[in-house]
């Protein structure tokens, strides 16, 4: 309890990303999901909060959203 799980992908594919939080969540009602802002402030990189995926929990960046290459990052809180 209290711990809390990544999940980090250099693609930018829902189905490999969002998707995938999401079906884990589904099967594991003991974690919730990090809201994008918080786990920028955790990072102490606020200005992340800004790529917060607009497909489900996590950041998103990529190429033309970020200027950086594919990656996707969620932090799951264990209650």
């Amino acid at each position: 309890a209290g711990g809390v799980l990544v999940y980090i992908t250099c693609s930018v594919l829902k189905a490999e990303n969002e998707d995938r939080i999401a079906a884990f969540l589904e099967a594991h009602g003991d974690f919730l999901p990090l809201d994008a802002a918080h786990m920028a402030r955790r990072a102490n990189l606020p200005d992340l909060a800004r790529f917060a995926s607009p497909h489900g929990a996590g950041l998103r960046l990529s190429p033309r959203v970020s200027g950086t290459d594919g990656f996707y990052i969620a932090a799951l809180l264990k209650s």
